[in-house]
């Protein structure tokens, strides 16, 4: 593959993006990315925005005219669903990193279609990638709970040194670096801690979410957040392991992607939804404080991953396959026509969720104490099981008993 393949209006990616006008977001696109869920996305230093989905694709989308247009599109394997990437640019050229189902990473480099090098460190699905910010390392977390931390500049060497980090115990679903601080960095996991690692030695561990930990954000060399399926977002102290804050969503029963931009935050979740958060700082004490400023519903049951684009859009990854453009700008959003056409969808979705969500009595405390569980059809019954015990304050040793019953009460969740 030749660069000069990809080709786009000129975009000014120098400066950090931002996020402003919150209230006048409004759909501006939506791109039919993938047969299914859109999982995945990342962007290249002059803006060109790339996904990856279930459907074991890759594809690259470039402006033309003000709109995103498909100019590259990598294939895998049926088998090998993508589940992340990265993105490096390096002196001589590109590199992309894709995380697959099977545990390989494949890597793609200017000038070729097909993958370059195949890393197969990692013996699960990978979860999640990372460039640091000088794209010297690249790191891979996975649902073997493992690390490994990939030297980007000896890859094209005959032999190089993998790190292995080694200390959570069930999968790694994101990670982090910190600007201008080699080889400290941090890993989020299912086993519901974050981990702070100086090369693969750790070297400090933080307990205090109280589900499946999902993003990490770098805020300084001493603070950062991290979000996930308990619904929260968790401001850290770094010197002190302390946690600083404490923030609920408004809009998602499990948080997924988390980016931040300038003063504000945006979360990605379960209810296919995009929420903003501001984060405001005390005049007194410096004191930060996030709060929900808005929510934006999207067609689809789940959102996966987001990116602010360099003009201040925002993409969002569905599961549903496609990719959402927001825009606060106007010139750049849809026409009334397909403004109409996305509200119905949202519309359609809710009504559907409510008319396919059944309700069931479930008993505990010996029977004395009755508890409603709502069950949506076609979706993940063990995730619904988390979220009612986490709703209800019950033991984690529920969970198997409540699966059960939701599958001999709506046979199909067996499935």
């Amino acid at each position: 593959m030749a660069d000069s393949t990809i080709t786009e209006d000129a975009i000014d990616a120098s400066s950090p993006s931002s996020i402003q006008n919150i209230k006048s977001y409004a759909i501006s696109q939506v791109l039919e990315a993938h047969k299914t869920g859109a999982m995945t996305l990342a962007l290249t230093h002059l803006g060109t925005l790339i996904s990856g989905g279930r459907d074991g694709t890759v594809q690259w989308w470039c402006k033309s005219r003000e709109k995103y247009v498909k100019a590259l599109a990598f294939t895998h394997p049926k088998t090998l669903v993508v589940h992340s990437i990265a993105y490096a640019h390096l002196e001589d050229g590109w590199r992309l990193f894709v995380g697959r189902k099977d545990g390989s990473i494949a890597v793609y480099a200017s000038g070729s279609y097909e993958p370059v090098q195949i890393f197969k460190e990692n013996t699960q699905s990978v979860c999640c990638l990372h460039v640091n910010q000088n794209a010297t390392h690249m790191l891979s977390g996975s649902c073997d709970s493992n690390v490994f931390i990939f030297p980007i500049a000896e890859l094209n060497k005959s032999s190089f040194t993998v790190l292995k980090c080694v200390g959570h115990t069930l999968s790694v679903w994101a990670l982090a670096s910190f600007p201008n601080v080699p080889d400290i960095y941090l890993t989020a996991s299912a086993d519901t801690t974050v981990r702070l690692w100086n090369r693969n030695i750790t070297v400090a561990i933080f307990k205090g979410h109280k589900d499946v930990v999902r993003a990490l954000a770098v805020l300084s060399k001493d603070c950062f957040l991290s979000a996930g399926n308990d619904g929260t977002i968790l401001h850290w102290d770094i010197p002190s392991s302390s946690i600083l804050g404490k923030f609920s969503t408004c809009a998602h029963n499990f948080i997924y992607s988390m980016t931040v931009s300038d003063s504000h935050i945006l979360t990605t979740g379960e209810n296919g939804t995009l929420e903003f958060w501001a984060m405001l700082h005390a005049k007194s004490g410096g004191k930060l404080t996030i709060a929900s400023e808005k929510v934006i519903r999207l067609p689809s049951a789940s959102t996966w991953d987001a990116k602010v684009l360099p003009n201040s859009d925002i993409a969002i990854a569905g599961s549903d396959g496609r990719i959402y453009i927001m825009s606060n700008d106007p010139e750049r959003q849809a026409s009334q026509e397909l403004r109409r056409k996305f509200d119905a969808e949202v519309a359609s979705k809710k009504k559907g969720i409510k008319e396919n969500t059944v309700t069931f009595k479930v008993e505990v405390d010996d029977g004395t104490n009755q508890l409603d569980l709502h069950y949506r059809k076609g979706t993940d019954p063990g995730l619904c099981a988390q979220e009612f015990i986490k709703e209800n304050n019950l033991p984690m040793y529920f969970l198997e008993e409540i699966i059960e019953f939701i599958k001999e009460e709506v046979p199909e969740a067996s499935l």
